[in-house]
Formats: C-alpha cells, structure tokens, sequence
C-alpha cells in the first residue's frame, strides 16, 4: 500500500499523518524495538485466573474482556472462525484495521492502523503466543484456537490483546474472546484516557459484530 501524506508528525513509532486515504500499513523492521512494558504474569496463553486478573491490575494495568456467541456448529464452523482469526477479519473495521496480509506467527511485528478525526494513529506491536488446540480435538470438549500480541517501544498504550475462538462440543457453540490489559505509555494517551478506554469499549462491539456477519458467510 503505497500512501503520499501531505503533512506527518512523527512520534516515535507513532505516525500521526494528515492527507492519507489510508496509513502506511507494512509494518517497519520491528526486530529491534523491545516491548514497552514488563508485566508479571503476562504474555501466556494459559487460563487467566482471577489471582493473575488480581496480579496485573495491582501493576496499573486495566483489564478488558469481551466474549460473544459468534455462531453454531461442527469442525466446520470452528475451522471457519479460525480462519477469519488468521484473515484478521475482526480488525478491518473502516477506523481501526491491521493489513490482512499479516502472517499469524510468532515474533511477526505488525501495526495496528487507526484513524481519529484527520489523522491516522500507527501503533507497532509483535506476536508473542500462538495457541491451537485442534490436534487435542477428541480429548476436550472445548477447543481454542488464540493468539497474543505485545505493544512496542512508540505505541500510545503498554499492555497485550489475546483473541480467541472456541468450540464448545457439548452444545456445537462457537464462541469469539478478545481480553486484554493495558495502561497509558504515551502522554496523548494519559491525557485522553477516559476517551480509549472509550475506543476499547467500541472496538470489542464492532469486532464482536463484524465476527458475528464473516460467520453467516463462507470466508473468501
């Protein structure tokens, strides 16, 4: 995607452009910027249990969590939402997107692009785990596919975002999580807090939405 800003402020790794149809979407060379943030008992797809909620939210961090029924059915439909996971289907919502040529890989630096007012908010992050549970199919009766990512030296908030897939075999339901903690890192972020964890709040209901529709279709 090639873009021709008419005016850019650069902060860090946060690009702030004016005249963009879209942001620069590739992700730069990620490799030699560190996570912003050292939380304890992070960064693991094991169960978060209310001692670890407890644990990250006496470091400062906010906890947000949403989980919906995305749809019903078998392997089919579970392979289905999986699929839209690795599309990055739930984040090509128009104000806020991550390019779909992304690959699912642990170690992937990406960027999560978006757009307030005039301007386009680039905030780089890196893949950090990578769960899938299809080969214990038979054995469990609920099956998760997931994958967590980390925030970047230069990105306006400190914390990780997990989203998830599962299949319930007991009753074939098909159910999406996004879960994540963070706190501001960024005094745009500090001084506009009240208003992301607005933006929080409406990217779960519109990525909650958007997974709800792709699951009525067959992923292109």
């Amino acid at each position: 995607m090639q873009c021709n800003p008419s005016l850019a402020l650069v902060l860090d790794m946060v690009l702030l452009g004016w005249g963009w149809s879209k942001p620069p979407s590739q992700a730069k060379d990620h490799r030699d910027l560190d996570f912003n943030y050292t939380a304890e008992d992070c960064c693991s797809e094991a169960a978060w249990t209310d001692e670890r909620l407890q644990s990250i939210e006496r470091q400062g961090f906010a906890i947000n969590h949403s989980r919906v029924k995305i749809g019903h059915g078998q392997e089919e439909a579970f392979i289905r939402a999986k699929n839209l996971l690795q599309d990055w289907r739930h984040f090509q919502l128009g104000w806020a997107f991550v390019p779909r040529e992304t690959p699912i890989e642990r170690g992937q630096g990406f960027n999560v692009c978006s757009k307030e007012g005039l301007f386009w908010i680039v905030n780089p992050l890196r893949l950090r785990y990578i769960r899938d549970d299809r080969e214990q199919a038979r054995k469990n009766n609920k099956i998760v596919y997931a994958f967590g990512s980390g925030t970047l030296q230069g990105h306006l908030l400190a914390g990780e975002e997990r989203f998830s897939v599962e299949w319930n075999k007991e009753d074939d339901s098909i159910w999406y999580e996004i879960f994540s903690f963070s706190k501001p890192a960024h005094f745009l972020s500090l001084a506009t807090y009240p208003y992301v964890r607005f933006k929080q709040r409406l990217f779960a209901k519109q990525s909650s939405d958007k997974m709800i529709q792709e699951m009525r279709h067959k992923v292109s």
